[in-house]
């Protein structure tokens, strides 16, 4: 049978994931008070008020603590909190390639894989220009 959620099981299962979900310095600061109310727990202090005050500072630890306590495991929450992170690779564009007419040096620039024209004026292929 599964131990039932509270203050102070939520607050042992969020401390692996405050820093995923703070800056590193806020998440440190949040993890050493939590620490510290845990063990003033332990010695059968009241620390629930304290504990539910700390994680509704922070949208994101407040969202965390919600979700829990609605069913879903930490791993999910932290994932859906982190949110998308782009794609992977670099998210830049390389650079267009400068080619030239050889007659009259008008540029063209080639931004992909399209295939090399003529100069319209000249009727002759772009070379690549010269760096």
């Amino acid at each position: 049978m599964s131990q039932p959620k509270t203050i102070l099981t939520a607050a042992q299962d969020i401390r692996p994931h405050l820093s995923t979900l703070l800056d590193p310095e806020t998440a440190q600061s949040v993890d050493l008070q939590l620490q510290g109310l845990l063990t003033q727990a332990e010695s059968a202090q009241a620390v629930e008020n304290p504990i539910t005050e700390l994680l509704r500072k922070r949208e994101p630890t407040r969202e965390w603590m919600r979700r829990y306590f609605k069913g879903e495991t930490p791993e999910q929450i932290t994932r859906s909190i982190q949110g998308y992170s782009g794609l992977v690779g670099n998210p830049t564009l390389p650079p267009a390639k400068n080619y030239i007419c050889p007659v009259c040096n008008t540029p063209w620039y080639r931004e992909d894989n399209s295939p090399i024209p003529l100069c319209e004026q000249d009727l002759v292929p772009f070379v690549p220009a010269q760096p």
